[in-house]
């Protein structure tokens, strides 16, 4: 029964997550792995400016992860992203949280209580999970130090999933 149930919470929070697409958007095609990463410039929760161009353009790999705090899976990867970024910091890697929310406050509260480490922005009116077509959440872009998307990851990821990839384009911009 419990099973059920989490199977039950992990497909409502897809469904959810697809919710993030308006119309316009369904007609566009997501970016893909080779592409230049879509640009935005969004808010963190201290209302600074954040651009994904100087973000990368900074750093070997950064990763932009499109999660919420009523999302399960999305809560589930928290600890391997924490991870990851303890990790991989001091090697010029990167992770950008975009979250799906609306209220700032709610969302600064959640992070600081689950202790996320990386940097977090608010896409409030879901404009930029709308320009990477975002249908579900989790999903991580990992791009380089060009903005190439060199992988799409939907779903919650592990550590050693992320660690994988992470390597794989350190090697590469070496």
């Amino acid at each position: 029964m419990i099973r059920k149930v989490r199977l039950l919470v992990v497909l409502l929070a897809v469904l959810l997550g697809s919710g993030f697409m308006n119309m316009e958007g369904a007609q566009a095609k997501a970016p893909e792995k080779g592409a230049v990463a879509p640009q935005f410039v969004l808010k963190d929760l201290k209302e600074n400016t954040v651009s994904l161009r100087h973000v990368y353009s900074q750093n070997k790999v950064t990763l932009v992860n499109f999660w919420a705090t009523w999302c399960p899976p999305c809560r589930m990867e928290i600890p391997d992203l924490n991870r990851l970024y303890s990790q991989y910091k001091h090697k010029s890697v990167e992770i950008i949280g975009v979250n799906l929310e609306k209220d700032p406050e709610a969302v600064a509260k959640f992070v600081a209580a689950n202790q996320m480490k990386f940097p977090i922005v608010i896409d409030p009116q879901n404009q930029v999970a709308t320009k990477y077509q975002v249908f579900g959440i989790p999903t991580t872009y990992v791009l380089d130090q060009n903005g190439r998307i060199r992988h799409v990851i939907q779903g919650a990821a592990s550590y050693q999933k992320l660690q994988a990839v992470v390597e794989e384009v350190l090697k590469e911009s070496k």
